[in-house]
């Protein structure tokens, strides 16, 4: 839903997968690149730390704070 800009439903699905999986750093990450998008800088930078400490080899948690950092610098 996030590629189509459909944010209400994009959140929607990351709450619950988020919920679903326990917190799983995967899907924190993917969140928190939501967060980011729509400048919800806080709650991004909060779900990319929770992933990191679920999961500090998940490449892909830095590449999103990467790009938030180059978004809202």
């Amino acid at each position: 839903y996030l590629m189509y800009g459909e944010l209400k439903k994009a959140k929607i699905d990351f709450d619950a997968a988020v919920k679903l999986s326990n917190d799983e750093a995967q899907y924190l990450a993917e969140r928190g690149n939501y967060f980011s998008k729509i400048g919800e800088i806080e709650n991004a930078q909060s779900d990319f730390n929770k992933a990191l400490k679920k999961d500090s080899n998940l490449r892909i948690t830095y590449h999103y704070i990467s790009e938030n950092y180059i978004r809202w610098k």
